[in-house]
């Protein structure tokens, strides 16, 4: 499977000039979308380990392949994580809401992708000021990272 991703991986078509990338994006822009979808990788092992009963093999693949491309400044992979994260934050909550209903379960997990997926819009759309990348990583940190954390914490200790 590697194998049709490796020109995708290895190579890096995006021109560095004083850190900005080709598509107008600061590198560490492309970097720390990168790292986001490194961290929700992890995330999504660690909630499929104990609190779900299937283990998102596939999303994660995606992820991690969509990562090293971004680490690697591919402007190709610029592409991708836009459609996925685009793609997340409307189909997930479409299926979240029709198998779960309205309920604080779906609302919750919406809350989780939105802010994933409009923190990595926020890094990889438009001119990457310092203002914009520090909202970017707030709105991770506040509407996805620290409340799956806490989530998790909490499950864990009613599970023991």
């Amino acid at each position: 499977m590697m194998e049709i991703f490796k020109d995708y991986i290895d190579e890096k078509e995006t021109e560095e000039t004083e850190g900005i990338t080709s598509t107008g994006q600061s590198t560490l822009a492309y970097r720390l979308a990168a790292i986001l979808f490194l961290v929700n990788i992890f995330l999504m092992l660690v909630s499929s380990l104990g609190f779900s009963t299937t283990t998102r093999i596939i999303p994660m693949v995606i992820d991690l392949i969509i990562s090293i491309g971004l680490l690697k400044l591919n402007y190709i992979a610029r592409g991708f994580a836009l459609i996925r994260v685009a793609g997340g934050a409307i189909i997930w909550p479409i299926i979240y809401f029709s198998q779960y209903g309205f309920s604080i379960f779906s609302l919750i997990i919406t809350i989780f992708q939105l802010g994933f997926t409009g923190a990595i819009f926020l890094l990889l759309t438009g001119k990457s000021q310092k203002l914009r990348i520090i909202i970017a990583i707030g709105i991770y940190i506040g509407f996805t990272f620290l409340p799956l954390v806490l989530l998790l914490l909490i499950a864990t200790l009613l599970v023991q």
